[in-house]
């Protein structure tokens, strides 16, 4: 079952608002070919619905996931953190979607990164997806923003320097966020800058109050990026 935690609650109302799954998908599309006989590893994917959407074959989309998702059917699925997993197989496009905050916080985003890599066969690709915390953009001065009083905070974010060598092809875009109201565009952060609920709440009022200064309306775009690194070989 599905966790009902305030964080799943608010993670469940982003999706929906931005159709973030969706435009993932969409711009995975425009960078990788992903065939019918091609198997897909999704680290992190929790029911599966972005490798779904770009491997529609049934049985060849396997999850890894520490969260109880129920998954999209024809998955396989594993209820592992990614550190705890030894790949047994190579898959032909192995996806890490938004999960690489978590492995910056903890200081294994080389390991976690060489691991992915690993585990896609020869001539398949390794796909990442993460936000861009640029402080040219609001969303990463905002990020900023609650860093400096949430300095626990897990935000989305990987560390390019690991591409250096390695044949990369990226693709950019961007995430539209609407607000009821600035308080409630300020809940949604609640996924964006990952804490403890009762230190989120205790600064969420000053992140409405900061979204509220630099914005006419209760929106925001978020920049991400799609990025492939082929495996070589094959």
């Amino acid at each position: 079952m599905e966790r009902d935690t305030r964080f799943h609650r608010a993670l469940r109302e982003f999706k929906e608002r931005t159709n973030e799954e969706a435009v993932i998908a969409y711009n995975i599309g425009g960078l990788v070919d992903v065939n019918l006989e091609d198997d897909v590893l999704d680290i992190g994917g929790g029911a599966g619905r972005i490798s779904r959407a770009i491997q529609p074959v049934e049985d060849r989309v396997t999850i890894i996931d520490v969260d109880e998702y129920p998954p999209e059917e024809g998955c396989f699925r594993t209820q592992k953190r990614w550190e705890e997993v030894k790949p047994w197989k190579q898959w032909d496009v192995v996806l890490a979607s938004h999960v690489w905050g978590h492995f910056y916080s903890s200081g294994t985003t080389q390991e976690a990164f060489e691991k992915a890599h690993g585990a896609a066969k020869p001539g398949g690709n390794l796909v990442l997806v993460y936000n861009l915390n640029d402080e040219r953009f609001l969303f990463g001065k905002i990020a900023r923003y609650c860093q400096d009083r949430m300095p626990g905070c897990v935000i989305d974010r990987f560390e390019e320097v690991i591409f250096h060598g390695l044949p990369v092809e990226q693709r950019y875009f961007h995430t539209n966020l609407r607000g009821e109201s600035f308080n409630d565009l300020a809940e949604m952060f609640r996924i964006l800058c990952i804490e403890r609920d009762e230190v989120f709440d205790e600064h969420k009022s000053e992140i409405a109050g900061y979204l509220e200064r630099n914005q006419v309306e209760p929106q925001i775009y978020i920049p991400q990026k799609v990025v492939a690194v082929k495996k070589e070989g094959k």
